[in-house]
């Protein structure tokens, strides 16, 4: 552009030449007296004149050492009155207010703010002004605000450590709490597991080595029933058990008082009563040879009667044909025992069997195991089997197999849940043991939380003091405004005058 025309090259001279700068004022001189507030000359020139004021290197956790400004200097004469103030959160509480010149706590010096946070050249402040070089304060707030960086540092630091603490205890409060979860389903199952003990369950005592049959049996002309059919073959190894546990403790019984002389053990099916062991009733001991007796029968009935035969049998057995054949010829049974799955088709025709064959011929009574769940909770299904067992026998739903199921269940829960339980106390001892063998999380937590609030009063303590320093240095008038305290607490302050 210079060569744009005569006009724009003398403008361009003109401007080349220079238009001289407006003349600075005159430099403030740096040993012109200048009045700064007592208390921040003290505390400033306590940092400035220890040039090595440095916080000690972190070895491990930190401590009260780590702080930027050591507890030492923070319980100086210089110190004490501004670390409980900031300690406090900026003010001085009534109880440690005292009359100046006594050694209560008293408000250090602290600027007045506008609305956009700028200082304003008023201070609140029980200390008077001192004048001093303008460049030893320049210093004063040089060191100052270094010693802010250093400050500021050291409450990061602390930040990091108390957010550490605070992971580490919310991560105990949660494995806790799910660790009260755990133990309460776990007491849960183990409750409901007991109440397994009721009268006709699995766990009830009377039956651990007694038969659901019954503990006795007349002397002689016992008939056992044993129902064959693919419905029963669910229960079958069940009524197996109940079948053999009543042969060889009441059947067998070493009492001669109660000793049964004869029985027979009958399989029926839908084509009635195809398998007896015997054709009629035979002893309980063996022959002149040696054979027959309890101990024959009790293993031609573990052989015949199972499962893979019972599957080839279709529901529902023939109780009458089965009935019939057992008792068309004397003896009479003087006890009928069934083991069956549920009330057959023919229900109605069953009971009418019993009725007639207890007004024409004997008055039998009948005990019944069923071993279908689905009878204890109808109604009219167990009515069948109490108007069959008549006012002497007895009857009752044997749920071995579900009950079985759901205890095991309940007790791989309960097994599961206290491995879970273990695993999470050993990490529960691993987190209040990470850091120290003899303090707890809470306590970590409480200290680091306690560490990380004085270092911030020390930083906020240090850019009070520069912030004062630098409105000072600038030789702004500073007006003095008397500090507030907070009113008495309720219970606290001097006691009340009481009348004589």
């Amino acid at each position: 552009w210079l060569n744009q025309g005569h006009l724009c090259r003398g403008a361009c001279a003109h401007l080349l030449r220079g238009a001289t700068m407006p003349p600075k004022g005159p430099k403030a001189d740096p040993n012109a007296p200048v009045p700064i507030l007592e208390d921040v000359l003290m505390r400033s020139k306590k940092i400035f004149e220890d040039k090595g004021l440095k916080p000690l290197p972190a070895k491990g956790e930190l401590t009260a050492d780590n702080l930027s400004l050591p507890p030492v200097y923070q319980t100086s004469k210089e110190f004490v009155h501004a670390m409980t103030y900031f300690n406090n959160g900026g003010f001085i509480r009534f109880s440690e207010k005292t009359p100046r010149g006594h050694n209560g706590a008293r408000s250090p010096s602290v600027p007045r703010f506008d609305a956009e946070r700028k200082p304003l050249p008023k201070v609140r402040s029980e200390n008077t002004l001192k004048d001093v070089p303008r460049k030893e304060i320049l210093e004063y707030a040089k060191t100052l605000k270094q010693h802010l960086k250093i400050a500021e540092k050291q409450v990061s630091a602390f930040m990091k450590q108390f957010e550490k603490s605070e992971g580490q205890t919310a991560k105990r409060d949660l494995a806790k709490s799910k660790r009260q979860d755990l133990e309460r389903e776990m007491f849960a199952e183990l409750a409901k597991a007991n109440s397994y003990r009721g009268p006709y369950s699995l766990l009830a005592p009377r039956y651990m080595e007694k038969s659901k049959l019954g503990l006795k049996a007349p002397s002689d002309n016992v008939l056992i029933l044993c129902e064959s059919s693919d419905k029963m073959a669910e229960w079958l190894e069940e009524a197996k058990e109940e079948v053999k546990k009543f042969l060889e403790t009441v059947i067998g019984n070493d009492d001669v008082s109660k000793a049964v002389e004869s029985f027979n053990v009958v399989v029926f099916t839908k084509d009635g009563a195809t398998n007896p062991w015997k054709p009629t009733y035979s002893s309980t001991e063996k022959d002149e040879k040696g054979k027959g007796g309890l101990p024959d029968a009790i293993k031609w009935f573990m052989k015949t009667y199972n499962p893979k035969t019972a599957l080839t049998q279709a529901y529902p057995p023939n109780w009458i044909a089965a009935l019939d054949k057992m008792t068309e010829n004397a003896p009479l049974p003087n006890h009928i025992y069934v083991v069956c799955s549920r009330p057959p088709d023919n229900d109605v025709a069953v009971l009418k069997w019993f009725e007639t064959f207890r007004t024409s011929k004997k008055d039998v009574p009948v005990s019944v195991v069923a071993f279908d769940p689905e009878v204890a909770d109808n109604g009219v299904l167990k009515s069948f089997f109490k108007q069959v067992v008549g006012p002497d026998g007895h009857f009752l739903v044997d749920k071995t197999k579900s009950e079985s199921e759901e205890l095991v269940a309940l007790l791989k829960s309960a097994a599961s849940k206290k491995k879970q339980i273990d695993k999470i106390d050993k990490q529960l001892v691993k987190l209040e043991t990470t850091r120290s063998p003899t303090t707890s999380l809470d306590e970590q937590l409480n200290n680091d939380r306690q560490l990380l609030h004085k270092q911030v009063a020390i930083r906020n303590c240090i850019e009070n003091d520069l912030i004062l320093c630098d409105l000072c240095a600038k030789g702004q008038q500073v007006e003095i405004e008397p500090p507030g305290f907070l009113p008495p607490a309720k219970g606290s302050g001097p006691p009340a005058a009481t009348p004589d």
